[in-house]
């Protein structure tokens, strides 16, 4: 077994010391002449020099109460779930080129003593680490009493082939007390084995009915769903799929969007339900059609606010054009106006708003006749209008 981190560490010319340690003049030094010659290499010092030299070396077995357990996983791909629960899903028969994939390394202290423990992981042969990993890395980890650490690095491919991987060790003293198990991997070009009970493989690969089926008996809530959307163009498995969603009460706006292309206007309306602010923004703020409404109260892009006490600074207009000195309750006022705008006809809810902020104006005269111009008011509605004129 081996244990330790190899570091390349440049020459360090002496009077480099001397100038930290002895603070002496700083002077030039000569080159020096290094030749690597069958997995050795030869120094020949022009100066005199400090050199700092570290490598792996072997090291000797020592059994302690650490356990090592490492597995591979496909971040893209890293869960399934059975019986309700999350499991990881570990890759072990095949790996495909140019593909990221994982490693996740577990090391618990099963002893009621806390270990300082060193652990050497290494990307697999012929692999090249990413997401800042590195080709080799050696992490100190303190392990307290009856607990558990995961250390997790990636790496990709760039060529198919069968290649080793050195199994992550744990050291202690200069010792290594804990090691998983090597192993041989397989890296191809392209899958030879498929698991067919895997959602990657039946969303891509299966038969509709497969789909189908595997809607049916799985939890729809834990898989990526728009992973058939290229399904959806067939309309009567579009029809299927978004029956067996529905009945698991469950919404996926990619998939429902296909009823546009499908013209069907009961899913449709679901669909550009989900995106009413979108629309809103195109046709406006109220649009009306026989499967789809916008509003802009429901969509919370206007609300009535109250003002009390609201006192103005003038009973009478001034001047040719009416001013509103409150900036806030201007701004209000002209939203209401610009959202109205789009309607063709206003309702009785529309006259009763316009209404109170003519009278938050002052303009009693202007809001008595647009007050007459509701056809219908609820009963509570209409006992408020009562105590407001007894109160005038």
């Amino acid at each position: 077994m081996r244990c330790g981190k190899l570091v390349n560490v440049p020459l360090i010319p002496a009077h480099y010391y001397s100038t930290i340690v002895l603070d002496m003049p700083l002077n030039q030094s000569g080159g020096h002449d290094i030749e690597f010659k069958d997995g050795s290499m030869v120094l020949t010092a022009k100066t005199n020099c400090v050199i700092f030299h570290k490598d792996i070396t072997e090291a000797s077995m020592d059994g302690q109460p650490i356990m090592v357990m490492q597995n591979f996983f496909d971040p893209a791909d890293r869960f399934i779930t059975e019986k309700g629960e999350q499991i990881e899903k570990h890759v072990k028969d095949e790996f495909l080129r140019h593909k990221a994939y994982s490693c996740g390394v577990v090391v618990t202290n099963v002893s009621s003593a806390r270990q300082r423990v060193e652990v050497l992981l290494q990307v697999p042969v012929g692999a090249i680490p990413i997401s800042k990993s590195l080709f080799t890395k050696s992490v100190f980890v303190d392990l307290q009493p009856y607990t558990t650490q995961r250390l997790e690095y990636s790496f990709y491919w760039p060529a198919a082939g069968v290649y080793d991987h050195f199994p992550a060790q744990v050291c202690k003293d200069e010792k290594v007390i804990a090691s998983a198990l090597p192993t041989r991997l397989n890296v191809v070009n392209a899958f030879t084995k498929h698991d067919k009970e895997s959602w990657e493989f039946t969303s891509q690969m299966g038969t509709e009915e497969d789909v189908l089926n595997y809607l049916r008996k799985h939890n729809v809530m834990a898989i990526d769903l728009e992973r058939i959307a290229w399904r959806m163009s067939n309309k009567d498995f579009f029809a299927k799929v978004v029956s067996i969603l529905n009945s698991r009460h469950v919404f996926v706006p990619t998939l429902w969007s296909y009823a546009l292309k499908h013209k069907d206007l009961t899913i449709a309306a679901q669909y550009l339900q989900y995106r009413e602010k979108d629309l809103a923004k195109l046709v406006g703020p109220y649009f009306q059609a026989p499967f789809v409404n916008t509003d802009p109260v429901k969509l919370k892009q206007i609300e009535h606010l109250e003002y009390w006490p609201l006192v103005n600074a003038r009973a009478h207009q001034l001047g040719e054009e009416r001013v509103i000195l409150n900036d806030k309750f201007k701004k209000q006022y002209e939203k209401l106006l610009s959202n109205l705008k789009f309607k063709a006809e206003l309702n009785d809810e529309d006259l009763l708003a316009l209404t109170y902020y003519l009278l938050l104006q002052d303009r009693i005269d202007e809001a008595i006749k647009l007050f007459s111009r509701i056809k219908s008011l609820s009963p509570s509605t209409e006992s408020v209008v009562k105590q407001s004129k007894s109160s005038t």
